[in-house]
């Protein structure tokens, strides 16, 4: 097959399955307000949008058969516990993968995808925390309602490089998740994700062929005994745990099936 009959492929099997991820989002984001109007008195968690994005999640990777999700480490990761839950962060197909936890956490995410048409609507109903990229303020208050959440047993969730990595490797971690461990003394859940990369590589709008998507959870990281004096020791320590967990998820015969 000749390399322009390839590129038409992908590019026919792409619009494809963005058609399918357009339908699911419609029916599973279009009807959350409505939902969450009938059922919110009853919700003060704000549970049921994210139960609804754990469905989309897995909806869209079931949709197309040459995608595989895999989650390991899964006995480090109490349901009934809140914890600051950090990864590293390689593709828009990362938010796919954290879904399959199968957990209630509140996402930290920039404000321009709380402006998106229905997936915008949808994340301020989960009670999902908006901050402004470049904002001291806006990052302040960020932690201020990631640690009232945390105090009302809801775990929240961190992309510790701040954006995603463009070529895969490990960046540097912003000080913000690692500063609200220290202050409000909840424990840090190391978590790893690889090959979301293939699934959507960044200013693309391609997918790949396949896509072997693996998570890995971590041992939990306790912050009782430490100050702020230990931000930069214990965000190093946590960066090289999560290097680690990226290690093993790159060896197949260490990860098992979700």
């Amino acid at each position: 097959m000749t390399a322009v009959l390839l590129a038409f492929r992908d590019r026919l099997f792409s619009v494809c399955i963005w058609i399918g991820v357009g339908f699911l989002t419609l029916v599973f984001g279009g009807s959350i307000p409505l939902l969450n109007w009938l059922i919110a008195r009853w919700d003060p968690s704000q549970y049921f949008p994210h139960w609804m994005g754990q469905r989309w999640a897995r909806s869209i990777v079931s949709l197309n058969p040459l995608w595989q999700m895999k989650v390991r480490g899964r006995e480090h990761l109490d349901p009934h516990k809140p914890y600051i839950l950090v990864s590293n962060h390689q593709s828009m197909g990362d938010i796919i993968a954290v879904y399959h936890l199968g957990v209630h956490f509140k996402w930290i995410s920039k404000e321009s995808n709380f402006k998106v048409p229905i997936m915008g609507p949808a994340m301020r109903l989960a009670g999902y925390i908006s901050v402004r990229r470049g904002d001291r303020q806006s990052g302040h208050q960020a932690l201020v309602l990631a640690g009232e959440w945390l105090r009302r047993g809801v775990s929240v969730f961190f992309f510790a490089e701040g954006t995603r990595s463009e070529d895969g490797h490990l960046r540097e971690f912003k000080p913000g998740a690692f500063k609200l461990a220290l202050e409000t003394g909840f424990p840090i859940l190391p978590i790893a994700i690889n090959g979301c990369r293939d699934v959507l590589p960044k200013r693309s709008w391609i997918f790949g062929n396949k896509a072997e998507m693996a998570v890995a959870i971590g041992e939990p990281v306790e912050v009782e005994g430490r100050s702020m004096e230990d931000l930069e020791e214990l965000t190093t320590f946590v960066r090289a745990r999560i290097y680690g967990l990226l290690a093993e998820l790159e060896r197949p015969d260490q990860a098992k099936a979700a």
